[in-house]
């Protein structure tokens, strides 16, 4: 049995690269299609995931470096003229990153176009398998799960960070398999964390994910807890500078320190939208419905996280309405909970038919998601060089 197992996974693999060879567009198609039959099959569905987060690598391909990608080719090429110690050290923090840069340049002849193709399709992988472990804990209806995936990939701004703000991507997808493992499987993904505070500074807020929260939400504990947490948060900007010459030689931490003290030093960008505002307060509402569910009442996790971490996250970024980098920098996680909030997507009609609700509005939501980012594939900020070859390779 096992034995055939392996050869339909090679089979799997083989018939859809070779689709995807012909027609990257077809061949994505069909791998998320394929999903609807392979969401119980480990193997099968991570062989999916890679080529539909491979497609998304050669649209990011095609991008003609401009902004923060044409920056992340600077550092990228820098490496041709330091040694791995220099290299990694050179910009003084998240030296994780600067790692997975070297190594990237050695294997690839320092070839930009396949670092960012190794980043994207990592960084996408992570996401897929995190809402796979979600639905395969909760054991709830394909159509959600589909939902998530199918959202996860057509949100256009999830997908616009993933060659604009590298670093924060790759470290936003780190902590979401933490909390995933964390919060459905009791697992204490430490190593992940750390790799992504190294990845990415901001990271450090989300040790909350270890906190014991398991108790039934009460909207007296929510309060107490939340006004603590925005204490705590304006204590450390108050007392930021001083904390800075205190732990002045502790990696990151005396970066993160550094950027609170010197709040002139930071970007100034507009103040974050009604609809982004809009966005994360539908992300904390869905996971609140989730944490009450009968439909999940019966499965053993960490049911009521979810919920307490992104609305303390949102009150987070409310405190920081004015200190506008901040806001953006820390709304973008947000944009990472938005597609596997949609697994709860029925609660806000009806818990009773919430499957039912998710098969209805499945292919409707995923059609507006669809010609969403096609426009802005199509009218976006960015330039892209013969998109055509998504249709046929020859082109």
């Amino acid at each position: 049995m096992r034995v055939l197992g392996i050869k339909n996974r090679i089979g799997v693999f083989v018939i859809l690269g070779l689709l995807f060879v012909i027609s990257p567009i077809t061949g994505a198609i069909l791998s998320f299609l394929a999903l609807f039959y392979f969401s119980n099959n480990k193997g099968l569905t991570r062989i999916c995931f890679f080529y539909i987060a491979l497609f998304l690598a050669i649209i990011n391909t095609l991008k003609v470096p401009e902004n923060d990608l044409k920056m992340y080719l600077w550092q990228y090429n820098l490496v041709e003229t330091n040694t791995f110690f220099d290299y990694i050290f050179l910009f003084k923090k998240e030296q994780f990153f600067y790692f997975f840069n070297y190594v990237t340049y050695k294997l690839t002849s320092g070839s930009f176009i396949w670092y960012v193709a190794i980043f994207t399709v990592i960084s996408y992988y992570l996401i897929f398998t995190s809402i796979w472990k979600v639905h395969k804990s909760l054991k709830g209806s394909v159509y959600s799960f589909l939902l998530c995936i199918g959202i996860s990939v057509l949100f256009p701004m999830l997908f616009s960070l993933s060659a604009h703000l590298m670093r924060q991507f790759l470290a936003s997808s780190l902590i979401m398999y933490v909390l995933v493992s964390k919060i459905f499987y009791k697992e204490n993904k430490y190593l992940y964390y750390i790799l992504a505070v190294l990845t990415h500074s901001t990271s450090l807020i989300f040790l909350m994910i270890f906190l014991p929260i398991n108790k039934k939400v009460k909207l007296l504990r929510i309060f107490v807890i939340s006004i603590l947490f925005l204490a705590i948060v304006f204590s450390l900007f108050y007392y930021a500078e001083t904390l800075h010459s205190i732990f002045d030689s502790v990696p990151v931490v005396s970066y993160v320190l550094e950027r609170l003290s010197n709040p002139d030093g930071i970007f100034k960008t507009d103040n974050l939208g009604l609809v982004n505002y809009a966005l994360q307060l539908f992300v904390v509402v869905l996971f609140y419905l989730q944490s009450i569910s009968d439909n999940f009442k019966n499965i053993v996790y960490e049911r009521y996280k979810l919920f307490f971490i992104s609305l303390l996250l949102f009150l987070f970024i409310i405190s920081n309405y004015y200190n506008t980098e901040i806001a953006l920098r820390f709304s973008f996680y947000i944009y990472f909970l938005f597609p596997l909030s949609f697994y709860f997507y029925g609660e806000l009609f009806s818990s009773r038919f919430s499957k039912a609700i998710n098969q209805i509005s499945f292919v409707p939501i995923i059609l507006v998601f669809l010609l969403w980012f096609i426009v802005k594939l199509k009218n976006g900020s960015w330039t892209y060089n013969n998109l055509d070859t998504l249709l046929f390779s020859f082109l």
